[in-house]
């Protein structure tokens, strides 16, 4: 996942699941220790969240375009 050029991360998504309009991955960042990756797709919209252990990535999808949210 490239994030920004100073946050590219692999993930390797250990689960899937179904959802009522799409589906959910989650797992784990390859290389970084207690690293998390959790994403939900339903249609064009993706969301989700990818923990590292020194910062918060938030995925969301606003009037049709993906924004990503640092913290």
């Amino acid at each position: 996942m490239n994030l920004w050029p100073d946050a590219q991360f692999s993930a390797l998504f250990e689960r899937t699941a179904r959802t009522s309009a799409g589906y959910s991955l989650s797992g784990r960042l390859a290389g970084i220790p207690h690293g998390a990756a959790t994403l939900v797709v339903n249609g064009d919209a993706v969301g989700g969240t990818v923990w590292t252990p020194s910062a918060l990535y938030d995925i969301r999808t606003v009037n049709g375009a993906q924004v990503l949210v640092f913290s």
